[in-house]
């Protein structure tokens, strides 16, 4: 991992352990509830690896929080008619090994909505961890370069500058920069939050 990713998966380490403890969650138990393997997030609790921006969704969603709260605790709650604003390169920034992301708005909790900047590197199926699914619908538009959408019910979509989708979060897909160099979108990924605190 390089300097910034070891830092970030600390974070997520740090905030995984925190998570299980306030929730009385074992490990095994948050594997089972997430769909994430035990020796995945073992290792990711260990800082020995982190995980595709879909199983970071993935566990967000299975423990009922934002994705920003599995980085930080958020400083208000929208349902209290509060408001977040984000100055351009001021969002929380995180990294995967096959994506970069900055998370937008993250100060404000219980939001139905998680807008992101996600740069994109993975220029394979492979390389992008193959096709994963979450609950929930997502939104990209695309800022710079060019992607292509990969899904399990149709055939791969090339997205250039200017172009959108808004597809199924259920339905097994992937992101995989095409261009000549990454590709920025801009992702909104809805979620529907779960209470698990009695787990």
């Amino acid at each position: 991992m390089r300097d910034s990713d070891e830092a970030i998966g600390r974070d997520l380490a740090q905030r995984i352990v925190e998570i299980r403890a306030e929730r009385g969650l074992s490990l095994r138990k948050l594997a089972s509830i997430s769909g994430i393997p035990l020796s995945t997030l073992s290792k990711v609790q260990n800082n020995l690896t982190t995980l595709t921006y879909p199983h970071l969704v993935r566990l967000a969603a299975a423990l009922g929080l934002e994705l920003s709260q599995l980085f930080s605790k958020p400083e208000a709650d929208v349902r209290a008619g509060r408001r977040a604003v984000t100055l351009k390169g001021q969002g929380l920034h995180e990294a995967t090994t096959r994506y970069r992301f900055e998370l937008l708005c993250a100060d404000l909790a219980a939001k139905k909505m998680s807008p992101g900047i996600m740069e994109v590197t993975a220029r394979t199926l492979e390389e992008a961890g193959g096709l994963d699914d979450h609950e929930g619908e997502e939104f990209i538009f695309v800022l710079s370069g060019e992607v292509t959408v990969l899904t399990e019910d149709y055939r791969p979509t090339v997205l250039h500058e200017g172009d959108s989708m808004y597809l199924d979060s259920s339905a097994g897909h992937a992101y995989v920069a095409s261009g000549e160099g990454p590709a920025r979108v801009l992702a909104v990924t809805t979620h529907m939050i779960r209470d698990l605190q009695h787990l």
